[in-house]
């Protein structure tokens, strides 16, 4: 994220003034739990704002005493926010030529044909769990079957799922977001369903919520840094993509299955220029997405390489790129990867 727009949030949190500035064009309110109930009346539902909304808006996240996470998003400009008694929000800001912009903040890793559920930390998850542990435990057969090498820098198999409990503390979902590789997430995603919980309660009654929760095998064998993945999307064809942590053997398999399209994509000239006056060295991360039939059917910047310019240009080139099928038991399914470009300039 744009060090000045996280930084401008983090310190706008309590004061209603600073937040108002932040909201410099449209903002849309993704969901969020308010104690008061003035709050609650008027932002209880998700939506954009109108502008005549804003003031009272800012005051009511103020009252909510945002607090930055340790834990990061895919998306470069989005930041993870905390506030009690254990909820989890994003927020996105982006950076402008007038300063930053607040344009969303709602739950965490909630999709838009999701029910309007709250998405609380995994700290608070887990001190609801009666039984189970935070990585399975998994099935032991299939743990000893584990390639638990997937790259170079971090010895262990882990996925991401977005676990989700009704009023009653039973788990109602299990949903992967992302991962090292299919068996180790079908054995994580049954670990979960197994979980059990006593409900999340807010002012004595039970709701239903949700978490993004990060299980490995080994044990704490994950990147010490969760970055929170982007949900699946559905491919043109209605089927949800697998989308696979950046580095991973899967994630390689997909680079050796491109069958054309130019894999060094360099700035235009004018854009050359501009990168000679700032820096040597530029790096950009996106999200690509692959159809059943090897298509690039979408293709997201998760890091920007600080040059709209470049961007628009990898993008444009990435969307020429063409894969042979990816497979699953002999079935070609969509999936997403992340392709990191470097650009160095002398």
């Amino acid at each position: 994220m744009h060090p000045a727009g996280r930084q401008a949030l983090v310190d706008a949190a309590d004061k209603p003034e600073a937040i108002e500035r932040l909201f410099r064009g449209d903002v849309i309110n993704g969901g969020l739990w308010f104690d008061d109930a003035t709050c609650a009346n008027q932002f209880g539902t998700a939506g954009q704002l109108r502008a005549d909304e804003l003031t009272a808006f800012a005051k009511c996240l103020a009252e909510l005493h945002l607090q930055a996470s340790a834990r990061e998003d895919a998306l470069g400009d989005v930041v993870v926010f905390t506030y009690p008694p254990g909820f989890e929000v994003e927020a996105r800001v982006v950076q402008e030529s007038a300063g930053p912009h607040l344009t969303w903040i709602g739950y965490e890793s909630r999709r838009a044909v999701d029910p309007l559920v709250p998405t609380i930390t995994a700290d608070a998850l887990a001190a609801l769990r009666v039984s189970g542990d935070n990585d399975g435990p998994i099935d032991p057969s299939v743990a000893a079957s584990l390639e638990l090498d997937p790259t170079k820098t971090m010895h262990a198999q882990y996925a991401w799922i977005r676990l989700c409990i009704d009023e009653t503390g039973a788990v109602t979902q299990a949903h992967v977001f992302e991962l090292t590789s299919e068996r180790s997430a079908d054995a994580f995603a049954a670990a979960a369903q197994r979980w059990t919980f006593r409900p999340f309660t807010i002012q004595g009654s039970g709701m239903p919520v949700c978490s993004m929760v990060r299980m490995s095998y080994p044990p704490k064998g994950a990147p010490p840094l969760e970055v929170l993945p982007l949900p699946p999307p559905r491919s043109k064809r209605n089927n949800e993509a697998l989308v696979f942590a950046e580095g991973v053997k899967d994630a390689r398999l997909i680079e050796g299955k491109r069958i054309s399209g130019e894999k060094t994509i360099v700035p235009d000239d004018q854009t050359k220029v501009e990168i000679q006056k700032r820096t040597s060295r530029v790096t950009g991360s996106f999200r690509i997405c692959l159809s059943e039939t090897g298509a690039v059917e979408s293709v997201l910047p998760l890091r920007s390489t600080g040059f709209a310019a470049y961007d628009r240009r990898i993008m444009g080139g990435v969307l020429a790129w063409v894969y042979s099928p990816y497979q699953v038991n002999d079935v070609a399914v969509p999936v997403c990867t992340r392709v990191t470009f470097i650009y160095h300039q002398r």
